[in-house]
């Protein structure tokens, strides 16, 4: 009598069932969804926590809280002039409002791509927070895994990776967690 066909994959020395694949194959599916929507020109659908965040945010006066604080009718960009510090991007509409208000003052927006599990990227984040008290301009930290749809427009595919905006367009982009080469680009576009 013959036996059932055995699902198994072997890559070189390693063998495994093949529904181990299932997960592998959602996950990817899961990133290949906004790079998909970004393909195609498509808005990427807002989820509604997302939503409701950028809404307790803001109210309809244009007040918004930065750093647990309260601002009656202030822009975050001009709040952040006044006290320095890194602002975390939460929200697509964010970061393009940033892009904005800093394409109209020719403030420049400094932005630092990172991700909860990249070890560089938390080594170097307290000396990022030390350039923005030290030079003008908006700094900004991105969460790639939370802010995917920014990351593929900056084309982040490496981190920890800086870039400066001016103007709208970005003008100077740094891979890596190196810190003399970091303040050299800000001090030399701040």
């Amino acid at each position: 009598q013959r036996s059932p066909p055995k699902m198994i994959i072997c890559l070189g020395p390693i063998c495994f069932p093949v529904w181990h694949l299932i997960p592998i194959i959602i996950y990817l599916f899961s990133k290949s969804k906004n790079w998909f929507y970004h393909l195609m020109g498509w808005p990427i659908p807002v989820e509604e926590e997302k939503k409701e965040k950028v809404e307790e945010i803001e109210d309809e006066k244009g007040s918004s809280v930065v750093n647990g604080e309260k601002t009656e009718g202030e822009s975050e960009l001009r709040r952040r002039k006044v006290i320095g510090g890194v602002s975390k991007i939460e929200s697509v509409e964010q970061w393009r409002k940033l892009k904005q208000e800093s394409e109209a003052d020719g403030t420049p927006l400094v932005v630092d791509f990172t991700a909860s599990w990249c070890k560089p990227c938390k080594k170097i984040a307290p000396f990022f927070a030390e350039l923005s008290q030290k030079y003008p301009g908006n700094f900004v930290s991105v969460d790639v895994d939370e802010m995917d749809e920014i990351a593929g427009e900056a084309k982040a595919v490496s981190l920890p990776m800086f870039q400066v905006y001016k103007g709208g367009k970005m003008v100077k982009s740094l891979t890596g967690a190196f810190e003399k080469d970091l303040e050299q680009m800000i001090k030399a576009e701040c």
